[in-house]
């Protein structure tokens, strides 16, 4: 049996007919009538993470003494998806009475098997600071991660500018292949008033493809925004920009200078109070935040339409405001 887990976060999806496995059937030679093939759905704790999807495909066996994995190895199973999303893998192979080349049988353990997609970002946030716009970002696994790449435009869907490179900066420098989590961050002090910009990121691998993350937009004409020296003086939490939204909303706040030292956290709760995103946490400088939320839950699952609260913790301090996500 071989189970290939994966998650359906509202991007990634794969069709039964985008499953080969013409090598079982064909190379090994035990025909199509022993094998099962399904697509299921459900809640699978597998490997340190939670998968909402598997293709279960059962009775993979090799009968011959003529059939064999050959040394190089052979595209077993190949599962072409239609679209892919951020986030993991992993596959299970059950079964005993498999042998080498001498023929001698072993029970084969497959374990442990997690298959990071290339880059998967946690979160990728756009905060506005001392008149200034920092990115924050955060992969929780690496593959071939040469660097990041930064893009800013003036519109949604067109011109963007590469404004700073990994070749250039090596606070934009990938970890090449890592499954622990890495924090990066870039400031962006090319900004003017009264101007919405829009920010992409794209982590390029050692072959030079790159795959983009975003965008994010950023509004100083909110006549909310901090501003010039008029530093805020409490803590707060604004309204939601706009409110209802689809897919992505706005979200400021405010850290005083008496709160420099207090960590700060902003979580997003459904209407039955379940954690659902956990947005920002930090102790940054004194100034005005401003962090969007695309909708999206930690691991990455797209939320249904509803009443969403964000609430802002600092200390003793706490403050919520209601969103409403339409579709």
């Amino acid at each position: 049996s071989i189970y290939f887990y994966y998650n359906d976060d509202g991007v990634t999806s794969l069709d039964l007919g985008n499953v080969d496995v013409s090598q079982l059937t064909t190379t090994f030679g035990w025909g199509f009538g022993l094998e099962s093939k399904t697509i299921e759905s459900g809640t699978y704790n597998i490997g340190g993470f939670t998968f909402s999807n598997r293709l279960f495909y059962d009775n993979a066996g090799i009968f011959s003494l003529d059939d064999y994995w050959p040394t190089s190895g052979v595209d077993a199973i190949t599962c072409t998806f239609t679209s892919i999303g951020n986030g993991h893998a992993y596959v299970e192979v059950n079964g005993d009475g498999l042998a080498d080349w001498s023929s001698v049988s072993h029970t084969v353990n497959y374990g442990s098997q997690d298959i990071s997609l290339p880059v998967e970002l946690s979160t990728f946030n756009a905060l506005i600071k001392d008149g200034s716009v920092e990115l924050k970002w955060i992969t929780e696994s690496e593959i071939n991660n040469e660097g990041f790449e930064v893009y800013r435009s003036n519109e949604e869907t067109g011109g963007y500018s590469l404004l700073d490179s990994y070749k250039s900066n090596d606070d934009l420098a990938g970890h090449g292949n890592s499954s622990t989590s890495h924090e990066y961050s870039y400031i962006d002090n090319t900004i003017t008033q009264n101007q919405t910009y829009w920010y992409k990121i794209a982590d390029v691998d050692v072959n030079g493809n790159r795959s983009y993350h975003g965008p994010l937009s950023v509004d100083f004409t909110s006549g909310n925004l901090f501003a010039g020296d008029i530093m805020p003086t409490e803590l707060n939490l604004y309204q939601n920009l706009p409110n209802p939204f689809n897919p992505t909303t706005k979200i400021i706040f405010d850290i005083p200078e008496s709160k420099i030292n207090t960590t700060v956290t902003i979580n997003i709760y459904n209407s039955l109070g379940k954690l659902v995103k956990k947005l920002y946490q930090g102790n940054g400088s004194a100034g005005q935040y401003q962090l969007t939320w695309d909708g999206r839950s930690d691991i990455g699952l797209q939320m249904p339409s509803g009443i969403y609260f964000a609430r802002l913790s600092a200390g003793s301090y706490s403050k919520a405001i209601k969103m409403t996500l339409l579709k």
